[in-house]
């Protein structure tokens, strides 16, 4: 139910009613006062209300709004009423504009299992349309403590699953993928980005930054801090130094919140010892990590997150800086996203033999 009509003798409260919906939706109100449209001068009662209807359009289709026709139990001439029976059927038939997000891009997630296909953002719930990818008669879940998070922290718990049945098994077919929808309360209308999250607990879905703003998102993409080197194929290799000693690796992780895994693998392959082994690097909270490990000369590396790998040199006694494109690597791996275009480069290097990686 989207539209009341209050009738009653005055002072019973019709108008507190009206304003008190408003600030229980949240929402902003338009009071219209039909007695000040009437004008005595020639065509300008016509200008007014025309006037009125561009605001209304501009406003429903702009954000959710509440409207509030006041007094209209007082008009009795034919011109007061013509307008109120316009204006009536004007709000009866109009309807907030569905905001429709196709494939929005995102910073990260814990698992390629889903994707989001689309959001539909109605005025009374708000739809996220999606595609799961797993293993044939495998099965998945989605739990009923998942949630939406709005980028001002608002929580938007789920209500229900459309094609799934929350917290229980949703078996794929044969073709390893299918379609669902979930259903979660309307988001704010001035949101920017969206995180979707089953909960806390091992193997949970979770989806950070979902851009509801491609266009501004595309605009910071690239970094302006960071060195984009252009590959000279001609550029000949530094001979090998051999000095037991310790390589830095330090960087930072583009699009990094507190709620992402806070750990990283650094795995190295010795070309002298013939030998590999890993380290665990810690990821700060604003996303930035500096890590040493002792080698005897130049030293490949992978550096390994949930979703990514970004292979390395290292090198003893030299520094070399790397830049995680988080968004991109994002946007390369999955399936729905990945012949759209780039957000830029996967990581960007600074420091030794920097034009080389």
């Amino acid at each position: 139910m989207s539209k009341f009509l209050f009738y009653g003798a005055p002072g019973t409260g019709k108008t507190e009613s009206a304003f008190q919906i408003a600030r229980l939706l949240e929402r902003d109100i338009l009071s219209v006062h039909l007695e000040q449209l009437i004008d005595s001068r020639l065509g300008e009662t016509s200008k007014n209300v025309i006037r009125l209807f561009d605001e209304i359009n501009h406003l429903m289709y702009s954000k959710i709004i509440v409207i509030f026709v006041e007094h209209l139990i007082i008009i009795r001439m034919k011109r007061f009423t013509l307008i109120a029976c316009l204006l009536l059927t004007y709000l009866c038939a109009a309807q907030a504009k569905d905001r429709v997000f196709e494939r929005p891009p995102f910073i990260a997630w814990s698992s390629t299992s889903i994707e989001i296909d689309k959001i539909v953002a109605k005025d009374t719930a708000t739809v996220v349309h999606i595609k799961a990818y797993y293993r044939p008669k495998n099965w998945i879940k989605i739990a009923t403590g998942s949630f939406l998070k709005d980028n001002n922290g608002a929580i938007y718990p789920i209500r229900r699953g459309v094609g799934i049945t929350l917290d229980k098994e949703f078996w794929m077919p044969e073709s390893g993928e299918a379609e669902f929808e979930l259903i979660f309360p309307p988001i704010s209308y001035n949101i920017k980005s969206l995180d979707f999250s089953e909960g806390d607990f091992d193997g949970a879905f979770k989806i950070w930054g979902i851009q509801l703003d491609e266009k501004a998102f595309r605009k910071q993409a690239i970094p302006q801090n960071v060195t984009i080197h252009k590959i000279n194929k001609k550029t000949e290799l530094p001979q090998p130094e051999f000095a037991y000693s310790k390589a830095t690796l330090k960087g930072k992780v583009l699009g990094f919140q507190p709620e992402m895994p806070s750990t990283a693998k650094l795995g190295l392959n010795d070309p002298i010892r013939w030998s590999s082994f890993s380290e665990d690097i810690t990821i700060r909270e604003d996303g930035t990590f500096e890590f040493q490990v002792d080698v005897i000369t130049v030293t490949p590396a992978v550096i390994s997150l949930p979703t990514a790998e970004i292979p390395c040199l290292l090198a003893p006694g030299k520094e070399t800086t790397v830049t995680i494109n988080l968004p991109e690597i994002s946007r390369h791996s999955s399936k729905l996203l990945k012949d759209s275009k780039p957000l830029g480069k996967q990581a960007y290097f600074e420091g030794y033999l920097a034009a080389l990686q």
